[in-house]
């Protein structure tokens, strides 16, 4: 099921890649927001992509998402970066980021890739094992959550890790109520918003 799952939400998702290449030239035409507008509508476009091919797999941790089920969960995505970047610069905790124009290397790993991996492993394959011990789905959260940010300590440091707690705790129920499928693409849309931000910052 992994397998299949993975290849499917890879093929599906390569349009949020395709639209932070035109974040750019967006925002030069139609203003600083406009980047987010690209992340939401390429992820809705690319899960819906998947979505037609028939590949999902209908199981506990893939469920068939409708478009509007695909555009509340990118457009959340979007808002809680939107949310959880003021909060780091307010609390001064931006500072600890190095600014950057990220590479194309970057880009996939951080939008792409690493999102699948995270979400597989710690909302797929770990939330799937705490499942069998028939623990409620707010300990399923609190656990894969912390075990999320943990992970997260050696790149990012413990405080601005902390910062993420917020969007952790989304992406729990986003997963408990839509899905691998759905915390997959909130995850990614999250992750390619702080990248539209980012160069819209450095435009």
């Amino acid at each position: 099921m992994i397998h299949r799952f993975a290849k499917a939400t890879l093929v599906s998702q390569m349009a949020v890649v395709g639209g932070l290449v035109l974040v750019p030239v967006f925002i030069a035409m139609l203003g600083e927001y406009a980047a987010l507008l690209i992340i939401m509508v390429t992820a809705i476009l690319g899960t819906w992509v998947g979505h037609r091919t028939n590949e999902w797999i209908v199981q506990d941790s893939c469920t068939q998402l409708s478009c509007l089920e695909l555009g509340l969960i990118a457009g959340s995505a979007a808002a809680v970066q939107v949310v959880t970047r003021q909060v780091l610069i307010y609390a001064g905790l931006m500072e600890l980021v190095e600014v950057h124009v990220p590479t194309s290397a970057e880009l996939y790993l951080s939008v792409l890739a690493m999102p699948l991996g995270e979400e597989m492993f710690f909302r797929g394959w770990m939330w799937e094992k705490l499942e069998k011990l028939k623990l409620t789905p707010q300990a399923i959260g609190i656990i894969t959550g912390f075990m999320f940010l943990l992970a997260h300590v050696p790149q990012r440091g413990f405080i601005y890790t902390a910062g993420l707690i917020p969007f952790t705790a989304y992406l729990s129920f986003i997963r408990h109520r839509w899905g691998l499928e759905g915390s997959t693409l909130a995850h990614s849309v999250f992750n390619g918003a702080a990248y539209a931000l980012l160069l819209q910052a450095l435009a």
